[in-house]
């Protein structure tokens, strides 16, 4: 039998949002309804990086933790965290309720996605970004 787990597919001991995974259920079980209510339930929607001119920010719950890079041309529809260290390149959008874990890339193109878990094509290696989104640090 294949194991489906969270562990099994990420190094989630050091992630942040560990809690969105569901104890014993399949690494998609985060995803839709759970990841809503996470976001829901989230409480500093505060920007602690500095923003270029041209960034894009709708919506009122946007949580961007220091250390971020976001590039203008950006877009970022909340609710939306980022976490620590997180780069957005220019022309990316980043849709609601989405978590980017400490280090996520996002560019504009599939290619420019590094460190990122996304809903829908859970292969091992190769993940490609669709909304809602959840994204953590690593990814073989």
């Amino acid at each position: 039998m294949i194991d489906f787990s969270p562990d099994s597919f990420f190094e989630i001991g050091d992630f942040a949002h560990a809690g969105i995974f569901p104890g014993g259920d399949p690494v998609w079980a985060c995803l839709g309804k759970r990841l809503v209510e996470y976001l829901e339930a989230w409480q500093d929607w505060s920007i602690h990086s500095k923003l270029p001119d041209g960034v894009h920010l709708m919506g009122d719950r946007i949580f961007i933790a220091p250390g971020c890079t976001i590039e203008p041309g950006a877009l970022i529809i909340g609710p939306a965290i980022l976490d620590q260290g997180v780069e957005i390149r220019t022309g990316a959008y980043v849709r609601q309720n989405v978590v980017l874990g400490a280090g996520s890339l996002v560019g504009q193109q599939p290619h420019q996605v590094e460190r990122a878990a996304v809903q829908a094509e859970f292969l091992r290696d190769a993940f490609r970004i669709q909304s809602p989104a959840l994204a953590i640090t690593r990814i073989p």
